[in-house]
């Protein structure tokens, strides 16, 4: 009996561990066409002129930031340190186009619980685009972000304020294309994708981007609007990583498949434990997150040298910045997508160094090799060559190191991977994870599961307990000592009906039922369940939700369950005198301490659930605050056991 309740709850194990696997495998095995000939009509997109020599030719270069959460409450120096970036490193940069990509404003109240829109955030930020647009000849590329849209009604509301601050708010309030031409030789389209939700709920329901059909259709009209404008290339960008979008057929990925790379944020580098979050899609569109300027001061230099993409992610105040143009890092690849045969015939390493100092020196070496100084070739733009002979590296991965000090006395180092013939280093998987997973589907199922975690167990030990009083099954006993004991305190609350009931139905209820009425937005009360919200006319889409709920049965369900279930066996031994000092003080304490502790701890996190959504959402939630009072119900009906109760327990637990 015993061997077969483990194997049901292996199976369970197995099945959780068998949908991320095949997650983690789709991910793994993303296509590899980065070694494919270049396709002949991408190549014919590009003038047959263009050469990656030491002469400067078409080169661009453009700066995105991402995450400014630009804030009249907290941490002064980043909002001068934004101006900084303007007055200082854009002026060295000297980008044509400058991307903020969402997040602009911080939105939260000084205790970080209240979300709403304050003006003074949005006029600091509009005083800071105007600046370095006033400044430096510059197009200013925007897109709102997921706190730019907290307790916002519409895109249309008095309360979006990106209409009214916004470059391109007061212009495009959507998505939108901007193309820019370098020459009569290269033209480039930057395409915003705006994915944030047309109602913006408070904060726990206001982070997964949201793509409808509606939005969906207007970016497959941008991306024909790219190619019947006969651009070179195509760069797309927005504030949510796909993995954190939910899109409507054929969905976002597909759409900008089309393009070189899209340029995200949002994430925040998981507090820098997960930096330089990079990837590819099947398509081979690259999907590069960057860091926030909140916390970590990070920003981009892009550059779109004789038509190929490179960048590299800094943080504020590292100089010199040093781009490799030529050879791309392999990881950048795209055969298909830009015009990589121009490295094989290439005459010269091209690098881009900038800084607000002039470069005293610059050197460069590939593998173990000498160092080789390289020589300044630019003249409106920071240009650096070195003679090399791409035939000598035709096979393999190589690795170019440049360094570079200004007259400051400011140094910096890279060093890149490349390779001629497709080969690739080894990519991170938890990087790949984060960007290629879908986050929605995959919490869904996670929460699914851990719902089933809580109820399958206790209908498997009902049946068979079922089947042992019907004498159509033997009940083993279970060894060792500490499993036994773990399998009879959910046997407990399995088969004691008072118990068992109320929790299952609770279990199952977060799946379904409302989990609470309250103010998702300022004077506008809306439901909310797990699959989504009801507000007005609206509806939202359940995503973030999800993982609430994941949460709240992590550390919600699964204690209770265990807490019932010591506080039933306590009461089982103490009836069966199998538990000496059972009904002592010390015993009294080690049977209450956990459902005091438990109940004080959800009871605090109702405070600022209270403040948040306001007084309606904590009466009318049976989520948690009918919850708690569930829980101290059933904590004392299973601390009041009578043996009528534990009757056909005790036939099973001898």
């Amino acid at each position: 009996m015993g061997l077969r309740i483990v194997l049901l709850l292996l199976f369970l194990v197995s099945s959780v561990v068998f949908f991320l696997v095949h997650q983690v495998t789709t991910i793994i095995t993303v296509v590899n066409n980065h070694g494919d000939p270049p396709d002949a009509k991408n190549v014919g997109r590009y003038d047959d002129s263009l050469a990656l020599n030491d002469q400067e030719g078409d080169i661009m270069s453009f700066v995105q930031i991402s995450d400014l959460h630009i804030s009249m409450f907290e941490d002064p120096q980043r909002y001068e340190q934004l101006n900084e970036l303007c007055s200082i490193n854009l002026k060295a940069i000297n980008p044509k186009i400058v991307i903020a990509s969402g997040d602009l404003t911080d939105s939260i109240s000084p205790n970080r619980i209240f979300a709403q829109q304050y003006e003074t955030e949005w006029k600091m930020y509009d005083e800071f685009h105007r600046r370095c647009r006033s400044e430096l000849n510059v197009e200013w590329l925007d897109i709102r972000g997921n706190h730019d849209n907290f307790n916002i009604d519409g895109v249309n509301s008095s309360r979006n304020l990106y209409r009214k601050f916004g470059v391109q708010g007061q212009r495009k309030p959507g998505s939108y294309m901007v193309t820019v031409e370098v020459s009569n030789k290269t033209k480039y389209a930057f395409v915003a994708v705006d994915a944030t939700l047309d109602v913006g709920p408070k904060r726990m329901l206001n982070f997964v981007g949201d793509l409808d059909e509606r939005k969906m259709a207007l970016l497959k009209d941008l991306d024909k609007s790219a190619a019947e404008s006969r651009v070179n290339a195509s760069i797309w960008f927005g504030h949510y990583p796909s993995s954190t979008i939910q899109s409507a057929d054929p969905g976002l990925r597909q759409v900008a498949a089309n393009g070189i790379a899209y340029l995200c944020g949002h994430l925040h580098t998981f507090l820098d434990y997960v930096t330089h979050m990079y990837a590819k899609h099947h398509s081979g569109l690259m999907e590069l997150e960057l860091g926030d300027w909140k916390q970590g001061r990070w920003y981009r230099v892009g550059v779109l040298d004789q038509g190929l993409f490179s960048f590299v992610d800094v943080r504020h105040k590292v100089w010199p910045i040093i781009v490799v143009t030529n050879p791309k890092p392999a990881f950048t690849v795209q055969p298909n997508k830009e015009p990589y045969h121009l490295v094989s015939s290439s005459t010269h390493i091209r690098i881009m160094i900038y800084s607000p100092s002039p470069i005293e020196f610059c050197e460069a070496r590939i593998g173990n090799e000498e160092w080789r100084s390289c020589i300044y070739s630019g003249k409106d733009s920071p240009l650096y060559t070195l003679p090399w002979q791409p035939e000598l590296y035709s096979s393999g991965l190589h690795s170019l190191q440049v360094r570079a000090r200004d007259q400051s006395g400011s140094e910096n180092q890279v060093e890149i991977q490349f390779s001629l013939d497709g080969s690739q280093p080894l990519a991170t998987i938890a990087r790949r994870i984060i960007l290629l997973l879908d986050f929605t589907t995959t919490l869904r199922v996670l929460f699914g599961l851990a719902v089933a975690w809580c109820v399958v167990p206790l209908f498997i030990f009902r049946y068979a307990q079922f089947r042992i009083i019907n004498r159509r099954m033997v009940m083993h006993r279970i060894k060792p000592k500490i499993l036994r004991s773990f399998f009879r305190k959910l046997w407990m609350v399995a088969n004691i009906n008072g118990l068992f009931y109320p929790f299952s139905f609770y279990s199952a209820y977060l799946l379904f039922g409302p989990w609470f009425v309250g103010e998702i937005l300022q004077d506008q009360i809306g439901v909310v369940f797990s699959w989504g919200t009801l507000l007005n006319n609206n509806f939202l889409p359940g995503s973030m939700s999800y993982f609430y709920g994941f949460l709240h049965v992590l550390t919600f369900n699964v204690p209770l369950l265990f807490i019932l279930g010591n506080t039933a066996d306590h009461s089982y031994r103490s009836l069966s005198k199998k538990r000496l000092g059972a009904d002592s003080a010390l015993g009294k304490c080690f049977k209450y301490l956990p459902v005091g502790a438990f109940s004080a701890f959800h009871l605090v996190g109702l405070i600022p659930f209270a403040m948040s959504y306001g007084t309606m959402a904590f009466l009318l939630c049976p989520m948690r605050t009918w919850a708690v009072a569930l829980a101290i119900y059933l904590c004392y009906k299973a601390s009041h056991l009578r043996k009528t109760h534990l009757r056909y327990v005790s036939v099973v637990w001898k």
